[in-house]
């Protein structure tokens, strides 16, 4: 299966956001490292499942 046209700018902005989002966490919260690398893992299939869903 392939990702369609409108895909692609849809992934590739949900990934910037899911990006800023974890920078913001990271800049914030730099101390608590379970709650940086909770966010981290939840953004990653956050994001995995909006490429899922345009495959």
């Amino acid at each position: 299966m392939r990702i369609n046209k409108e895909g692609y700018t849809i992934i590739g902005i949900s990934g910037v956001v899911c990006l800023l989002i974890w920078w913001v966490f990271y800049q914030l919260l730099a101390s608590p490292h379970a709650l940086l690398w909770g966010g981290s893992l939840f953004l990653l299939f956050f994001w995995f499942f909006i490429v899922a869903f345009f495959r």
